[in-house]
């Protein structure tokens, strides 16, 4: 993917982060067989539907005749989640700390 400025127009920025991956359900699954997609090994992942009710830009939905409206999801974004979610942690855990040093400060004093 490319990353350069230069070759980049509309840049606006990607909010989404804490609150979206807090809705993300992580699951253990196998596949059932349908679009030859192999039953044998165990997988992780999420489930579609479930993303796109929180980040509908992760998917798409893929015609078929085995299956059709099949969603299939795109991780693009979701470290970019993930970097947002960790910045808001971190926004969070200076807070707690700020608010702790004041506590303390306050309990020395005399």
């Amino acid at each position: 993917m490319y990353s350069d400025a230069r070759l980049k127009t509309d840049v606006v920025a990607f909010e989404d982060g804490l609150d979206v991956v807090k809705r993300l359900a992580p699951v253990t699954f196998r596949y059932n067989g349908a679009k030859g997609l192999s039953t044998e090994q165990r997988q992780v992942g999420l489930i579609a539907q479930q993303v796109e009710e929180v980040a509908p830009y992760m998917i798409s939905t893929e015609p078929g005749a085995e299956v059709d409206g099949v969603r299939v999801m795109s991780t693009q974004a979701l470290p970019y989640l993930l970097v947002n979610a960790v910045q808001e942690l971190e926004a969070k855990v200076a807070e707690l700390e700020r608010r702790l040093a004041e506590a303390e400060a306050r309990s020395a004093r005399p």
